[in-house]
């Protein structure tokens, strides 16, 4: 049964903040105010009675409901999101900055350089507003971060943010398969783009998401957990990973496919070597067998992977060398590539970018590096190499600290260095999942992982010893 959070009873700076969130929120948008009032009284309701529950709604809520198939409701969603989650870090933690959780100096030395870098690039743009706003929307999502961060304290908490992102993976999931009936497999996965046929572009929405190879690495790390060690959760764990490639294959993401793989093998790696040597043979013999006595499977997976298409990324690649050499020292400025992207390129690619299509999403290098350079100029460079030299050291840490101390961690730790791997070799042919501009059903996915890899390696290296209990028990 549920019970009201006994602390809530003389918390007057929560009802006068409650009171202050709905007066100002619908004010300013009175445009939708029954929807506006459900979501806040429901968030409410759920602060009052299980905090943890609510955390999941805001997690599952900024990856679902904030993304470009519910536009018109991405304010109703952020905002009281943000909101809530200042209310319970307040209310957790109060006014004095002494109490606040500390990241890792050289977290602190990463933001630093990343705000610097932001700074001077959006003083030297000739877009002054659009990079600001991108910068602005970058600080935000750093401090939304950090809000997601200090609740770690509580290490269950880290099992709430795991299982929220399973859920992400299914709501998501879902919607593609729905989409995948209402238009048929050929329409689904068709690549010329029409005017008229832009409901039918299903899989071109997704290709973006991260999530995807995220969840399959957290779901192949949790079958060596001994939490899971039982034929029930087998079987779960078997069916959602079995859910995750379904759905990684119709998000027609050859990135994030690349990604799952180097990931998924770098787990198995380190955690059982005789496994993957196994599943590694017997792919390739699958495969063999398949593509030697159906012709018909042979040419669909060509179809799918588009290899002819390929050397187009040259095309993209060299756009973004262009704008490094015109623009080498401050760069082109936050978020405002795609403002220079028909300047550079040749006219044979200029058809992909209509209009209509445009809409899809902003022409990039298909490079993170090349991108941040050319927008963010060498301290960009600087920076974006400097954000995954950070990312293995901690990681490298906590994996060298857990290895003997705790199993669990450990298994966690490997898991998502396996997400970093994934992501750093997906950024050589794209821009997305950690540092673009604030982008929450983009970024927010890996930056979870990366906080819980945070909380692990400070944990580490206060020289922990194994609990009895775990944190996915339960009280």
């Amino acid at each position: 049964m549920l019970t009201i959070n006994p602390k809530i009873g003389n918390c007057d700076l929560f009802l006068t903040l409650i009171a202050l969130v709905i007066s100002l929120y619908l004010s300013f948008t009175s445009e939708f105010l029954l929807p506006q009032i459900m979501i806040i009284v429901g968030l409410t309701f759920l602060y009052l009675f299980r905090e943890k529950l609510l955390l999941a709604a805001i997690i599952i809520g900024l990856l679902t409901a904030t993304s470009e198939h519910f536009e018109q409701y991405r304010l109703f969603i952020t905002l009281p999101s943000i909101i809530l989650l200042v209310i319970l870090f307040i209310r957790e933690f109060g006014f004095n900055i002494k109490d606040y959780p500390k990241i890792p100096g050289e977290i602190s030395f990463f933001i630093i350089l990343l705000l610097l870098t932001l700074t001077l690039s959006t003083l030297n743009s000739s877009y002054f507003l659009t990079s600001l706003a991108a910068s602005i929307r970058m600080f935000i999502f750093l401090f939304i971060s950090y809000l997601f961060f200090s609740f770690l304290r509580n290490e269950k908490n880290i099992l709430i943010y795991i299982y929220s992102l399973i859920s992400v993976l299914l709501v998501i999931g879902t919607l593609m398969i729905i989409d995948l009936f209402n238009v048929g497999i050929q329409l689904y996965f068709q690549r010329v783009l029409l005017t008229s046929f832009f409901n039918l572009q299903g899989s071109l929405a997704y290709t973006g998401y991260t999530v995807f190879f995220i969840t399959i690495s957290l779901i192949t790390s949790m079958f060596f957990l001994e939490r899971f060690n039982t034929n029930k959760y087998k079987i779960i764990l078997s069916s959602l990973f079995l859910f995750n490639i379904i759905v990684l294959i119709l998000a027609n993401s050859r990135g994030g496919i690349a990604a799952s793989i180097i990931s998924i093998l770098f787990i198995l790696w380190v955690l059982n070597r005789p496994l993957l040597v196994k599943l590694f043979l017997s792919v390739i013999v699958i495969l063999l067998v398949i593509f030697l006595t159906n012709n018909d499977i042979n040419e669909t997976v060509n179809t799918y992977l588009r290899l002819e298409t390929a050397s187009d990324r040259e095309v993209y690649w060299q756009t973004g060398i262009d704008v490094i050499n015109d623009y080498p020292l401050f760069g082109l400025g936050p978020d405002t590539f795609y403002k220079n992207f028909f300047s550079y390129s040749p006219s044979s690619i200029l058809a992909y970018y209509r209009p209509e299509i445009a809409i899809q999403g902003k022409p990039h290098p298909h490079n993170f590096f090349l991108f941040f350079t050319a927008e963010n100029g060498v301290l960009g460079f600087i920076t974006s190499i400097s954000f995954f030299i950070i990312f293995f050291y901690l990681a490298v840490g906590a994996i060298k600290r857990t290895r003997q101390l705790n199993k669990e961690y450990f298994i966690l730790s490997v898991a998502i260095t396996g997400i970093g791997l994934g992501i750093f070799f997906r950024s050589f042919i794209e821009v997305t999942g950690y540092l673009i501009y604030g982008y929450i059903t983009r970024d927010l996915p890996f930056w979870l992982t990366f906080i819980i890899l945070i909380f692990i390696y400070q944990k580490s290296k206060k020289e922990f010893r194994p609990h009895k209990k775990f944190f996915f028990d339960e009280n």
